[in-house]
């Protein structure tokens, strides 16, 4: 009997440290929140503003960024922010509605006792014919509202610090569910494979 319960708790801890482990993914119970920020992109050449960078500020500093997408002739945005856990549950998407490329809009929100504001950058041009750092580091935004690349911790732009994250769609996360489901099934045979092997041991010999 002792072998037995010894067994059940065996498994138990398995499976919470299993739980432990797939609550750090994206989408999955216990992960990060995250704020969403979605919009329209208006090119200024009367063309669909396809491949324009959209990049969000808090503090003067790049918070996340995200690529335009196209639909025919209607362009969206959709940025995924982190969101504080002591803050509690994100609200809905908010939406910003049409953005001019060029051009910026503003969008505040309560986050516990903080209040954000963020600014949300659709930079000219397309993504490509952007400056090479614009693309590989972070970006800042000083205050006359001029956009840079900076270092990390490196610029005149003070702000928080960034935390980049894998977006909340998609591939990244169907992959990440399998991988969860995939070590679940492993720790189930674990532990099968450690209930039989009790009892084989504490069998008696025939």
């Amino acid at each position: 009997m002792r072998s037995n319960l010894k067994v059940v708790a065996i498994i138990l801890t398995l499976l919470a440290g299993l739980a432990a482990g797939c609550a750090g993914f994206p989408g999955l119970p216990g992960a990060q929140s995250h704020l969403v920020l979605q919009g329209q992109v208006i090119s200024v050449t009367g063309q669909p503003a396809r491949d324009r960078l959209v990049v969000a500020f808090l503090q003067g500093r790049e918070v996340g960024r995200t690529t335009t997408r196209c639909t025919g002739e209607l362009c969206t945005f959709r940025l995924a922010l982190p969101w504080p856990a002591e803050a509690g549950e994100p609200p809905a998407p908010a939406d910003l509605g049409e953005v001019p490329e060029g051009e910026s809009r503003p969008y505040q929100i309560q986050a516990g006792p903080a209040l954000h504001t963020y600014i949300v950058q659709v930079l000219a041009g397309d993504k490509d014919e952007l400056p090479a750092e614009f693309l590989s580091q972070r970006l800042g935004m000083l205050p006359d509202g001029q956009v840079v690349a900076i270092e990390e911790g490196g610029s005149r732009a003070q702000g928080p610090q960034w935390t980049p994250s894998l977006p909340l769609e998609g591939p990244v996360l169907v992959l990440l569910l399998l991988s969860c489901w995939a070590g679940f099934l492993a720790l189930l045979a674990g532990a099968a494979f450690v209930f039989l092997a009790v009892r084989w041991l504490g069998s008696p010999p025939s």
